[in-house]
């Protein structure tokens, strides 16, 4: 039978953990087990968690044997080969700083394998959206005694992220107790992500889920919540009377979007292009509206990305398919264009009522009405609301304090997702109803 690769065998770089952070973790290990038996490392790197722990044993397994191993103490060795393909369930400690890898570069045979393996051991269904993380979690919690501790380096994203559910869903049947401590400050600056350590811990049946916040000394702060605030994270929710939807994704915005100097430095007319929207950014927050005025200051006149091309039409115009017969296959090589037929042929959304920046760093993301109807691309959400409820909407999705609903995306951005954002919508529509 032929051997399903795992998916970070094919990592480009590694990203190496700072050891005053490896030296935390066991620090933090030390208060749930002052005495160590067997550790395991799944994604063990050069084996620097063998540095600063004491312990009985310590194996890491490691895929890339290009990794330099340090000298590691006399109780501790690195095996080379898939973590996945270790088949012990007894040792004491998972430990470790295992793999961000987004589902989308996960090849699906080997997801499959994985998820079935999980289902049989742990009676749980992966969502197949999740991180490779996630995977390495309940990699750690199948490898452990029923009484064993679980230690690692993840993504913040995974105490409220659906695509975490089942994870934490096990953890709550079994009353295992959690304990999070999020780090306010970057960890690896190589990665877009808010870093946390997470400490799941089976011998106690508490079922108690604690979140810490650490700052840049190392202090740790007790929080209620675990959005760090006073109040709960936003709910995921589907779609209702009020609703928002993704940017659009037609490829690639260095192909497909254009400034007004790019639209007229290749001969196309209005009649080729859409108005677009791929961030707020640059927009005054006292601003309430895109209309044309707006849009001529501050997005044609200020060499932002405003046009969306209409590539989607059956019949283009000379310059338009000039245009893209120009285009060089490795300046739309992107999984999505590749997928298609014609591979700038892309569906167009409709236009939405509001448009709505997904990131933000204080209080709530900008909020616009689509006057000029917009196409809302990329970071930049649109809203669609029934009619006559726009401006009031609007206005009330500016005064909502989102900064207190959600977690950190990466140090000090903010994101708001699609689903929390209809949460807010489906609670703000019924005012504006009334």
């Amino acid at each position: 039978m032929r051997r399903v690769k795992s998916p970070y065998e094919f990592r480009l770089t590694q990203v190496y953990t700072p050891l005053e952070v490896v030296a935390f973790v066991w620090t933090l290990v030390s208060n749930f087990r002052p005495s160590v038996g067997n550790v395991i490392d799944f994604g063990a790197g050069d084996g620097r968690f063998a540095l600063k722990g004491k312990f009985t044993s310590y194996l890491g397994i490691e895929i890339d044997k290009s990794n330099h191993k340090r000298q590691l103490p006399r109780n501790a060795t690195i095996e080379y080969g898939c973590a996945f393909e270790a088949k012990s369930n007894d040792w004491d400690i998972s430990i470790g700083n295992p793999p961000y890898v987004r589902n989308h570069y996960i090849e699906l045979p080997w997801m499959e394998k994985i998820a079935h393996r999980f289902k049989k051991s742990l009676d749980i269904s992966i969502n197949r959206q999740a991180n490779l993380f996630v995977y390495f979690l309940l990699l750690g919690i199948e490898s452990t005694k029923e009484d064993g501790l679980v230690a690692m380096l993840t993504p913040y994203e995974w105490v409220t992220r659906p695509s975490s559910k089942p994870l934490r869903e096990l953890i709550k049947k079994n009353r295992w107790s959690v304990h999070v401590y999020r780090f306010k400050d970057e960890v690896f600056t190589e990665v877009m992500t808010t870093s946390a350590i997470t400490i799941i811990d089976k011998s106690s049946n508490s079922g108690e889920w604690c979140f810490y916040l650490i700052d840049k000394k190392y202090n740790i702060k007790k929080t209620r919540l675990a959005s760090g605030s006073r109040c709960k994270v936003l709910d995921y929710t589907q779609r209702d009377l009020a609703w928002a939807q993704r940017g659009l994704s037609p490829g690639t915005q260095k192909v497909f979007t254009l400034t007004e100097g790019e639209r007229i430095h290749n001969g196309l007319s209005h009649n080729d292009v859409h108005p677009c929207v791929t961030t707020l950014k640059h927009m005054p927050s006292h601003i309430k509206t895109l209309d044309n005025k707006t849009f001529k200051k501050y997005y044609r006149d200020n060499g932002h990305k405003c046009w969306l091309i209409k590539s989607y039409e059956d019949n283009l115009s000379s310059k338009l398919a000039d245009y893209l017969e120009s285009m060089l296959p490795y300046q739309y090589n992107t999984s999505t264009c590749n997928e298609r037929d014609v591979w700038f042929k892309y569906k167009p959304f409709e236009e939405p009522n509001i448009l709505f920046g997904s990131g933000f760093t204080k209080f709530g993301p900008k909020v616009l009405i689509n006057s000029i109807r917009a196409h809302n691309v990329g970071s930049v959400y649109g809203v669609f609301t029934p009619k006559g409820t726009v401006r009031k909407l609007t206005d009330q999705l500016k005064a909502y304090n989102f900064e207190e609903r959600v977690i950190s995306h990466s140090g000090n951005l903010k994101k708001v997702e699609v689903r929390q954002l209809n949460s807010v919508l489906q609670k703000l529509i019924k005012d504006c109803c009334e």
